[in-house]
């Protein structure tokens, strides 16, 4: 099981997408590619219908590998709109993460910079 962007488009520093990417490469180290894509999934399907941005992100599965397209907007460096529609996805991910993990996950995130700055990664109860 792996993860890729199919379109093989360089990041730029400072994106959405560079942070996305981030994301998933460290969830996928923590809890495995197939766990970080359906968490992953189910906070796009939870945040979409407030955040129309997430509309262009995919998150699907083929012959057992997961994968991402992202929105090209999310290259764009310093992208407001693109880096709103991040950070509601990454609002409707951590109360997900809490439920599953308590609060480990969210810990070792906010310890990277690209996640400490955002303050979105606060220790939270998790859902009923």
């Amino acid at each position: 099981m792996s993860s890729h962007q199919p379109d093989n488009s360089p990041l730029r520093a400072g994106s959405a997408a560079d942070v996305f990417v981030l994301l998933w490469d460290t969830l996928s180290n923590i809890l495995g590619t197939a766990a970080t894509a359906t968490l992953m999934a189910r906070a796009v399907k939870r945040a979409s219908p407030s955040t129309p941005a997430l509309a262009d992100l995919f998150i699907t599965t083929k012959n057992f590998t997961y994968e991402y397209r992202l929105p090209d907007s999310w290259r764009v460096p310093e992208s407001a709109a693109a880096t709103g529609a991040f950070d509601r996805l990454l609002e409707e991910l951590a109360p997900l993460l809490t439920a599953l993990t308590g609060h480990v996950v969210l810990r070792q995130l906010a310890r990277l910079d690209a996640f400490a700055s955002k303050g979105l990664l606060v220790e939270q109860e998790p859902p009923l």
